[in-house]
């Protein structure tokens, strides 16, 4: 059982899911947990073999299902649940983390080039005609004023 104090060292994929570990009549079994991304984890309900319906089911331990691999977890479903979205966000770190060791490499080694982004050029319209007056203005300035100014264009 991992607490807070004592979190190892795991990683997950972001394919893992999150499964509890329970005693039913027929034996222990893993039951896909309840849960979802938005609301997170519903307390001790998961979905019994072969239905889709969530039932609360007592005892057990949250455990992680990633690679074909169990991970335990908590028995405790708050703590379950944090730990879970702890080692995901762990495993999202490293790709990104490897990901930026690559991009790196390939920038030392001349294989990628950093690209300067040039600022967006401005539309102008000549001789813009407003309360009597004669300016050089950005198209979407001359739009505003026509929309929003519309009587004070002569």
């Amino acid at each position: 059982m991992a607490t807070q104090n004592t979190v190892p060292n795991l990683t997950l994929s972001q394919d893992a899911r999150l499964y509890k570990y329970v005693r039913l009549p027929s034996g222990w079994k893993y039951l896909r947990a309840d849960y979802s991304e938005n609301f997170g984890l519903k307390p001790h309900s998961v979905f019994l073999p072969k239905t889709n319906t969530p039932t609360v089911v007592e005892g057990g331990k949250y455990v992680a299902s990633d690679g074909g691999k169990w991970h335990p977890l908590s028995p405790d479903p708050n703590e379950a649940w944090m730990l879970f979205k702890l080692y995901r966000n762990e495993g999202r770190k490293s790709q990104l983390e490897v990901k930026s060791q690559q991009l790196r490499q390939q920038l030392a080694t001349g294989q990628k080039k950093v690209v300067q982004e040039e600022k967006p050029k401005v539309l102008t319209v000549g001789d813009t005609k407003f309360n009597g007056q004669i300016f050089d203005a950005p198209l979407s300035e001359v739009i505003l004023c026509v929309v929003f100014s519309s009587e004070w264009v002569s």
